[in-house]
Formats: C-alpha cells, structure tokens, sequence
C-alpha cells in the first residue's frame, strides 16, 4: 500500500500546484500532466476531451493506481487548460475533488475516502518545456476524511486539515536530469481530528492551529527514471532530494475521555523548522522546535501538570545502499532547559532539597559506516534479516553529551576507529581505538541529597564513590571529576592511564 499511495500523494499535489513540465499549449500540458502521473505508476483516464477556442476541456478525469492489495482513484472531475495572451497556460480544476483508497486493510476488504476542496485557486505555467515555472494561490484549501472501514455504526471519525493563504512556484529543468525548485508559503495550517466511540464510553478531539508555514524541496532525477519504482528511485546514487520546512508558532488543545475518567491539555510552540534530503545514497533528516509549553489535566490528580522547555532538537542520517566507500552517519537528540510541574517535584521531593533549575539532556553521535544491502530491495532486506551483519560502522565519534539536573552535570566528547577485520580482541565486536574525554560535576552533591531525602541507601552511595574513583580522577574546581577512557592499538582499555583491561 505504502507506494501507490505515496504515488498519489506525491501526484495529487502536482496536480493542485504544479504540473511539472507545462508547454505553450493546452494539449501538451494535459499531456505532461498523464505522463507525469504513469511516470509513477499510474493511469490517467478522461471522458472526453473537448477544444472551444483557447480552451482545452478534460472531462470526469481520474488518476488510478493499483496493486495486487490496494486501489488509489482521484477524481479530479472536469480540468480545462486555457491558453493564456502571453503563451502560458492556466489549469482549472473543480472546487471539490476526492480520493478513494479501496482493497485489504488489515484482512478486511474496505475504503477511505477522502475530499479535497479549494477557494480561489489559481495555476498558471509558463516558460518552455525544457524550463518551466508554475506560480500558484489559493485562499483556503481543504482535506477531510469523509470514510473509514470497519467503523461501528455509532462511532464517529472526523478529520480536517487546512490551509489558509496558500502561495507557491515550483519550476522544472528538463534535460538528462530533471531539476526542480519549489517553494510554497501558508499564512495558517490548522486540522482537527474528532473521534468518539459510545459503544466504549470514549472520545477524543485534537485543534491544532500552525502560523507561517514555509516549504521549499528541490530535487534532481534521470529523466529516464521509473519514478514508480521506488526502490530504484532510492538506491539510484545520481537521485537527490532534499527540502525545508518552518513555522512561526504553533498551538493545539485536545481532549479526552474513556470509562476511567476524563482530560484535557494545551500545548504551544514558538518556531520550529525541519529538513531533510536524499544525495549520494544516503538520507538525512534534521530538525526542532524552541519554547514548548505542555499543560494536562489528567484523572486522579486535583491539578493540571505543567512542562515546559526552552527547546528541543533531533538529528538522524543513514547511508540507504549498498557501497564500498563508508559513508556517514548520525544521531542526535536534545531536551534545552526543561522544567517540571512543581506537583511532580513535591512527590519525590517534598522538602525541596535537590535544586530545581531548568534540566538539558543532549548527545550527538556521528560516524562513518557503509551498508552490505540496499535498505530499499526486498530481496536483500530478506537476506539481512538472516544474516548477523548487514553493514559496519569504521568510525564512531561523540561530538556532544550535555546533561545538566538537580544540580549535577556530565559532558563529554570522543571518537574511535573500528577494525572490522579484527572481531577477536573484544569478543566478536570490531576492536576499537581511541578515547573519550568526560567531566561530571556536582555527582558527591547529588548523592549526599540523595541519601538525605531517603532515596539511596548510604552503603550504595559508598559503592558508586568507589566506582568513580576507579575510573575518574579530580578535576580543577570543586566537587569535579574529570575521566579519559582509552582503547590503544593492542586492545588495553585505560582509564587516566591505568590500565583496565
């Protein structure tokens, strides 16, 4: 199901916003339009096709991709193509449009349908066919899920998502590689999911309002490419991709309720960006958001519990094909100045001992490493699942470890080379050589508060002074320990040079 339907995703928006590669003339951009839409696997099917003057009328189309589980159907209705005095071409589609999903979901034969409704917009391309570009508008534009399968009878599903103030361009260049530009801003983006089940005594709703929405992609494809084919399309190291994504602010308010009570939360969001992309057989995918505020009300508890942080980040990249070279690879993820409801302090923490500034959480891993199979070929991926190593990693780095709570922080930074040839020194893993330099601060202080709020036991506390007195020595400022773990070239593992393993 997962790759028509991202066909039609991908298609339906083509559709709305840019058919990619317009001519001068109303039959060659209709004719773009269905070869864009094979191109990933589909087909395209008009009732009629009628000429009057500068306009070319397409009548009741439909754009169907199928596969042995799953059909996809748009239903454009009427699309006219009108030729416009400087050479370029407005396309008209209907108001009202829908998608209907049929086939097996989960064994059970069924459909989705979906509406898709535009105010006032407007599409018009122009340019050549080797370089054309695509402005478009529209006030609002609107899709809702209008039916599920295997819904009770008396249940009730609503979903919403829209966009208010849409303006965009996108522009194509045609030759050996397909090039194109995209960019496309929303004053709002707003959806709403209503869902209740009386039959279970149970309901939930979900208002999220975005503000200043911000897209652009840009990507580059052999022309000769069967866009359909998406393992292909991802494997192909020629293939890039890549886009951005922001918006100002955001909030949303939901609520909820089954048999053993009921709730409620708000939640906010100053800005937050994303972005990500596809180039020489590798992805990557990046993003955050900064000034988060949670409340929820939940049952049992007489108060609402507030969260709050200055912000958070995410980072994750991964070779995706198989490659001699090694290629690199990342992990990241951080929590900035978090702070708790003082509710949940109070419960394991009534007498305020531990300090109660704004907690960070954060690391970021990188490395270089290379893949045996290609992630996207089924017929590999069922090879890996047999097989103990479907790739390596050569070089491992910690770029960054900050964490910093109730008083205590620990930092650090490292890197290591890996000997996949050499899986004897350290049991079956690829022996590694480097070191990693870490610093903790205020550790005695947090276990002396730990053992008087009754948390520790004294005799653990002695345990774990005497485990970082094994692998760390004092640093320069009070209550500081600093430690450098080092794997030499025969293997030793040392700590502060002495000697471990």
């Amino acid at each position: 199901m997962s790759k028509p339907l991202l066909s039609t995703t991908l298609l339906a928006s083509t559709v709305l916003a840019s058919p990619l590669w317009a001519d001068l003339t109303a039959e060659d951009v209709w004719a773009q339009m269905q070869d864009t839409y094979v191109a990933y696997g589909g087909t395209v099917a008009a009732a009629s096709e009628t000429r009057s003057g500068n306009t070319l009328t397409a009548a009741d189309v439909t754009m169907t991709i199928a596969d042995e589980e799953v059909d996809i159907v748009f239903n454009l209705g009427d699309v006219a193509f009108v030729e416009q005095g400087s050479g370029s071409v407005e396309i008209v589609t209907e108001p009202e449009m829908n998608m209907v999903v049929s086939g097996d979901f989960e064994g059970t034969e069924g459909r989705v349908v979906m509406s898709i409704t535009t105010d006032d917009l407007v599409a018009v391309a122009s340019g050549t066919p080797e370089v054309m570009t695509t402005t478009y508008s529209a006030s609002d534009v609107t899709m809702s899920i209008d039916e599920l399968p295997d819904m009770p009878d008396d249940a009730e599903f609503v979903f919403t998502f829209a966009f208010a103030g849409m303006n965009g361009s996108s522009t194509a260049d045609r030759g050996d590689m397909i090039r194109t530009q995209s960019t496309m801003t929303s004053a709002s983006l707003a959806y709403d999911v209503v869902v209740t089940d009386p039959g279970n005594d149970g309901n939930f709703t979900l208002d999220f309002d975005g503000q200043g929405l911000a897209v652009s992609t840009s990507t580059a494809t052999p022309a000769d490419m069967d866009m359909a084919d998406i393992g292909a399309l991802y494997a192909d190291p020629n293939v890039e991709q890549s886009f951005t994504a922001s918006m100002a602010a955001s909030a949303a308010s939901f609520t909820f309720a089954d048999p053993d009570g009921s709730g409620a939360g708000e939640f906010s969001a100053g800005g937050g960006r994303v972005q990500g992309g596809l180039t020489d057989g590798g992805f990557s995918y990046e993003g955050g958001a900064n000034d988060i505020a949670l409340s929820v009300e939940v049952p049992d508890l007489p108060v609402p519990l507030n969260f709050a942080m200055g912000g958070y980040n995410y980072a994750l990249a991964s070779p995706i094909i198989a490659s001699d070279d090694a290629k690199p690879f990342r992990l990241g993820l951080g929590f900035q100045d978090v702070t708790l409801d003082p509710f949940l302090w109070n419960l394991f923490d009534p007498g305020e001992v531990l300090p109660r500034d704004p907690a960070t959480i954060s690391f970021d891993i990188s490395g270089l490493g290379r893949l045996l199979v290609n992630l996207f070929d089924p017929e590999q991926m069922e090879e890996m699942m047999m097989d103990d190593v479907p790739g390596e990693v050569t070089e491992i780095a910690l770029d960054d470890l900050d964490v910093r709570a109730a008083g205590a922080a620990l930092s650090g930074s490292g890197s290591f080379v890996l000997d996949n040839s050499d899986t004897q020194t350290f049991d079956g893993l690829p022996r590694p050589e480097g070191k990693i330099d870490l610093q903790l601060l205020g550790a005695n202080g947090l276990l002396d508060k730990l053992v008087q709020m009754g948390l520790v036991p004294e005799d653990q506390v002695m345990g774990a002074r005497m485990m970082m007195g094994l692998f760390a020595v004092p640093g320069s400022g009070e209550d500081s320990l600093q430690s450098t773990i080092e794997v030499n070239a025969d293997g030793h593992v040392l700590a502060n040079g002495q000697r471990l393993r």
